[in-house]
Formats: C-alpha cells, sequence, structure tokens
C-alpha cells in the first residue's frame, strides 16, 4: 500500500468497537421484539372443525342428493398446474345436487384458517385453466339477497370447456371480510389484517352444472345463483354466518 492511501485508513480504538457492536445488538434485539409484537394473530372468528360438513345440509328445498359418479375440477390444483403438496384448506366439502326436473348442480366448499400471500385458496379461474379448462366467459356477479357487513356479497360468473364437457360456474371467494373477487383484492385483504395483528381467513364456495350448449349459460347461471343464496338460508347458523359475513 502507497504512504498516500494508508494516509486514509483509519483505527478504530477498541472502546469505539465495543460500541458499535453494542449498538448492533441492542437494534436486533429490539427488532426481534417488534416482530413478536406485531407477528399476526388467529382472528376469533375462524371456523370450528367440521362447520361446514355439519352446517351445510344434504338435501334443501328441491334439492336432492345427486349421483356421486360426477367428478368435479380439483380444489387442490395452483395457477401454475401444480397439485399442491402443502393442502392451504383445513376443511373441504364436495357434493352432488339434483332436483325432480334432472338439474343437477355439484358443489365445492374449501376453507382455509390461515391465508398468507403464499398459501390460500385458489382461485377457480386459475385452477379450471390449469387442468386443460378454457374460459369462455367471466364476470363479476352481485348477489342482492345474500348481504353482508359490507353490503350485497359479489361473487363470480364463469363458463369453461374442456373437449366435450361445457360448464357453468358461479363462486364466492371471500378472504377476511372482503369478497373482491379480482386478482389483487385477497392479497391487499392479506396485507390489511396482517398490519392489524390478525391473520385473514378464506372461503371458496362453487357452484357449478354441466351444460349440453353455451347458449345454456345464461340460465345456468341464474339457477346456480339461486342455488346458493338458498343454500346459504338453509346452512346451519356457524356454517351461514362463514358464507354471509
Amino acid at each position: 500500500m502507497s504512504t498516500t492511501a494508508m494516509r486514509h485508513v483509519v483505527t478504530l480504538s477498541p472502546r469505539v468497537l465495543l460500541m458499535r457492536a453494542v449498538a448492533a445488538v441492542a437494534l436486533m434485539a429490539a427488532a426481534a421484539v417488534l416482530a413478536s409484537f406485531m407477528r399476526p394473530t388467529l382472528t376469533a372468528s375462524s371456523a370450528a372443525p367440521g362447520t361446514f360438513e355439519r352446517g351445510i345440509p344434504t338435501a334443501f328445498g328441491d334439492w336432492k342428493p345427486g349421483p356421486q359418479g360426477v367428478q368435479q375440477a380439483d380444489l387442490t390444483v395452483g395457477g401454475d398446474g401444480e397439485r399442491t403438496n402443502d393442502r392451504p384448506y383445513d376443511e373441504v366439502v364436495s357434493r352432488n345436487y339434483i332436483r325432480a326436473d334432472g338439474r343437477g348442480v355439484m358443489l365445492a366448499v374449501a376453507y382455509a384458517a390461515e391465508q398468507r400471500q403464499e398459501v390460500k385458496v385458489h382461485r377457480p379461474d386459475l385452477c379450471y385453466p390449469a387442468q386443460g379448462f378454457r374460459m369462455l366467459h367471466w364476470s363479476l356477479t352481485r348477489f342482492d339477497t345474500l348481504v353482508g357487513a359490507r353490503g350485497p356479497i359479489t361473487g363470480v360468473r364463469m363458463l369453461t370447456k374442456r373437449d366435450d364437457r361445457i360448464e357453468a360456474v358461479v363462486y364466492l371467494l371471500r378472504t377476511g371480510e372482503n369478497y373482491g373477487q379480482r386478482m389483487w383484492d385477497g392479497r391487499v385483504e392479506i396485507l390489511r389484517e396482517g398490519l392489524q395483528g390478525r391473520i385473514a381467513d378464506g372461503l371458496l364456495v362453487r357452484a357449478s352444472m354441466l351444460l349440453e350448449r353455451e347458449s345454456d349459460s345464461q340460465r345456468a347461471f341464474g339457477e346456480l345463483e339461486g342455488f346458493l343464496v338458498d343454500l346459504a338460508q338453509a346452512s346451519a347458523p356457524q356454517a351461514r354466518a362463514q358464507m354471509v359475513r
């Protein structure tokens, strides 16, 4: 090292080094305490185990238990087409219903007590395409007769097709207290709850119907929405409180 360069070398005294080390340790300890204080905790409104299995009726109104051979779209496939190993759900209920006129509805309910940015309830508009379905239609729909704390609940109408299978889908996706159905609504709600020290829970209620023709979709959407309204009203209070919050 040249004489000129050596003039710019600063040697710290042991006392200064000790003071800096103590300050660094104090900052790390403070950060750990703050992180512990801000760590989100589960909300008191989380559903008890078995809430949906016990609370969702197997028959109600004109709907009776339907044939169990109809395969539903998988709930455990992510938007990237991969099956999740750490399933994000604490409870899943899948049922088929049929009416006297032969109309059938497939119901899927998936509940997760903890919603995190990296692990959350899968959106049907992502998991259907991941399973080979083409998205023919997607639109928001409002349930005027399902009113939560923030007003009428918003859901989604979706028409999909894979080979010769045409499926009309209506679903509700709740994250915490929010029924926003667009891509970033759930992420924003998870962040908002986290800043308040809470972990948002999540619920997907999906009703779908197989169609012979794409032109039958509008009628099917109306029937599926009526089905979900009647289902919520017929469910036990604990399950209904989770569907309509």
